[in-house]
This record gives C-alpha cells, sequence and structure tokens, in this order.
C-alpha cells in the first residue's frame, strides 16, 4: 500500500538511531538553533509503526476466512456496515493521521522528532512516503562505546542485547537509507565532538538552515553535553582491548557486532584492534 502525500505540508525533522548514539545532543541541538518545537523523546511514530504492523499481521491471519463471509454478504442491504465494506489500507492510514495529529497538537508543520530505537528506522519507509518534505538525521557511534555506556545506563538489558540492539539499528538503517536518499544526513557522535563546525554544517546542508543556524548548532556541540556518561572526552573512541568486558563478552561483541563496525569503518584493519 501507499501513504504517498498524507502530510505534504509538514516538515519535520526525525532524529534516530541506537541509544547512546548522540540522539540527545543532535535533536537539542537542531531544537535550540533553529527554535523549533519538539520532545526529548517522543516514541510517537515508533508506537504508531508497531500498532499498524500488529494490525497488519493479525488481519493477515484473519482476514482469508472473514473475507469469504463478507463475500456472503455482499448482496445485503446492510453490507454497509458489514466486513465487506472494511478496508486494511485506510485503517492504516488512518493510524498515522492518529499520530500525526498528537504530534501536531499545536499547529507544527516542522518540528524535531528524536526517537532512538529500531521500530523507527523500520517507519522510515512508511514516514518518507506520507511527509515528502520531512528530513531524516541518523546517529551512529562506535558500538564499543555504545555498549560500554548502555552497560550502565541500559542495566535492565543483558550485554548481548545490547550488542544486538545496536547491530540491528545500523544494519537496518542501511536499507532505510535507500528509501530517502537525498533527504538523510548521517551523524558520528565523535564528530560532534571533534569536529562541531564542519557536522553543523553537515547537519544545515540537509535540513535547508542557513549559516546563522548551523553556527548556533556547532555552539551547543562545543558548550553542552547533553545525556553524556561516558568515561573519557566524547572525542576519544574507545577500543575494544581498553574495555574491561570479559572474554566472553568481547567475543560476543565480535561475533554480533564484528560486521557492522567494518561496515561503518570503525575497524578499518579488518580486525578488532581498533
Amino acid at each position: 500500500m501507499t501513504y504517498s502525500g498524507l502530510f505534504p505540508r509538514h516538515a519535520p525533522i526525525f532524529v534516530l538511531g541506537a541509544a547512546r548514539s548522540g540522539t540527545s545532543i543532535v535533536g537539542t541541538a537542531i531544537r535550540d538553533a533553529a527554535g523549533l518545537p519538539g520532545h526529548h523523546e517522543s516514541f510517537l511514530f515508533s508506537t504508531g509503526y508497531l500498532l499498524m504492523t500488529a494490525l497488519d499481521r493479525y488481519w493477515r491471519e484473519i482476514g482469508p476466512p472473514l473475507e469469504r463471509l463478507a463475500q456472503d454478504g455482499r448482496g445485503d442491504p446492510d453490507t454497509e456496515r458489514s466486513l465487506a465494506a472494511f478496508a486494511l489500507d485506510g485503517l492504516l492510514r488512518d493510524v498515522l493521521r492518529h499520530f500525526h495529529a498528537l504530534a501536531t497538537a499545536h499547529g507544527e508543520e516542522r518540528w524535531v522528532d528524536k526517537t532512538p530505537d529500531v521500530y523507527m528506522v523500520h517507519a522510515t519507509p512508511i514516514l518518507a512516503q506520507a511527509y515528502p518534505r520531512a528530513r531524516f538525521v541518523f546517529c551512529r557511534r562506535s558500538g564499543v562505546d555504545v555498549i560500554d555506556s548502555r552497560r550502565r545506563t541500559h542495566p535492565e538489558m543483558t550485554f548481548a542485547e545490547n550488542c544486538a540492539d545496536w547491530a540491528r539499528i545500523l544494519s537496518d538503517w542501511q536499507l532505510a537509507r535507500q528509501h530517502v536518499e537525498g533527504r538523510f544526513v548521517e551523524v558520528d557522535q565523535h564528530d560532534v565532538a571533534a569536529h562541531p563546525e564542519a557536522t553543523a554544517e553537515s547537519l544545515a546542508a540537509v535540513l535547508d538552515f542557513d549559516a546563522r543556524t548551523a553556527e548556533r548548532i556547532a555552539e551547543v556541540f562545543r558548550t553542552r553535553r547533553v545525556s553524556w556518561t561516558g568515561r573519557r572526552a566524547p572525542e576519544v573512541r574507545l577500543a575494544l582491548a581498553e574495555t574491561d568486558w570479559s572474554a566472553a563478552e568481547r567475543a560476543t561483541f565480535e561475533r554480533v557486532c564484528g560486521r557492522m563496525m567494518r561496515s561503518y569503518g570503525y575497524w578499518r584493519d579488518g580486525g578488532a584492534s581498533s
């Protein structure tokens, strides 16, 4: 089905990526510098996506037998009040309209939505259709730094679960970004700290911000540390050999995250030494 052009006037900025990858500082910088509204974390559209996929999955299970029942009643004068008139596509679009209404409750046409989870990545192709003027900012960070941070901030998840979440988000983004060519920018948290001006300029170019707004974004990058919990300066990447992880944990990381570490250039020598 298609969601094309449901909201042609609106131009949201979706900030997504794995938790602990810089989504907070990037989302905050964009909001503050451009004077745009937005929640610290919304999870609106990832929740909407989950509801939509659940409806679709459930209908695939019950739809065929119900469709046969509906066919039997199509000659009835009350057909419009039966399952014969049910349209799943319309219901899915209505779900998306509901979450759009929540996001724009105060009449916003442009706002910042920061949602750091895998379902937001999966929702990207749908959102790209529904919002032809939307822009997407994917925040990423070396898996070693992310997992080291999440051991402290997400104690409810096992080491292997944290590894799998990071790897899945980066892998699934490689598929999702094909649907937003020319409308996305990737921001590495290391570059936010080490190269604030250049990173701000790359953001401004995709988000259609002027030079003054880019300067304000760079100023936020230089002066603020939003949700920073690292044990070293953010511009310094942690090497696997420098972690206090057990041998089993390092082996799990290499097995689960190694392919994405190499794909995104975090392990340029082809091994785990960097």
